[in-house]
């Protein structure tokens, strides 16, 4: 990725030569960083997502957003487990986090799922 900054720099950026923290702010960059004239792309394949629509009490739901958090801690749990064990980077803790995750059928279907809360009265908390 090239950045052209505000006073005229250009500056050249890439995953393996750049600070983690600054190509993650690069590749987010809404013009406040500089203006990106050059960008090579990696394109991985996509999952194909599955759209699953159903009406769900209130209750059901929080158990559903409580089993997706269990999972979750789990995954947090095993991933803490490893890098004590290891060295590892940002990146690849945070794509350990992410294979746990979404290899949960629990967080799968909460992500897939788009539930609606209808005909039920849901008092404020």
């Amino acid at each position: 990725m090239t950045l052209v900054l505000a006073n005229g720099t250009v500056v050249a950026l890439d995953e393996e030569n750049t600070e983690p923290h600054v190509f993650r702010a690069a590749r987010t960059n809404l013009g406040r960083l500089g203006v990106v004239v050059d960008v090579t792309m990696r394109i991985v394949r996509n999952h194909p997502v599955r759209k699953t629509s159903f009406d769900l009490t209130p209750e059901a739901f929080v158990r559903k957003v409580e089993k997706a958090s269990a999972k979750f801690a789990e995954c947090e749990d095993i991933a803490m487990a490893i890098e004590s064990s290891e060295m590892t980077s940002d990146e690849q803790r945070t794509e350990r986090r992410r294979q746990c995750a979404t290899a949960s059928p629990e967080m799968r279907r909460l992500d897939e799922t788009q539930a609606s809360i209808s005909n039920h009265h849901v008092p404020p908390p």
